[in-house]
């Protein structure tokens, strides 16, 4: 089994959510870590997936208080080998 990162155990809370738009096609995918560690904060992308087994999305993280860390953009490429 993965244990969780020194960062990951600092962060008190993760929550997440998807809205799917266009199922299976376009969604809406966010995560929000609380806490004060360089992870803290929210990371929000759509995601459009073009085949079936190929996601990929485009977004923003936004630093929670106090983390050290800056305002950045996501984007990327996932395939699904199964």
């Amino acid at each position: 089994m993965c244990q969780p990162s020194a960062a990951v155990r600092k962060t008190m809370n993760m929550t997440g959510f998807e809205i799917r738009f266009i199922p299976k096609l376009l969604h809406l995918q966010g995560d929000y870590f609380t806490g004060n560690s360089n992870i803290s904060g929210a990371i929000v992308n759509l995601v459009y997936y073009p085949l079936a087994n190929l996601q990929t999305y485009c977004g923003v993280s936004v630093p929670g208080p106090h983390s050290g860390t800056e305002f950045a953009g996501n984007i990327g490429i996932i395939y699904n080998l199964k």
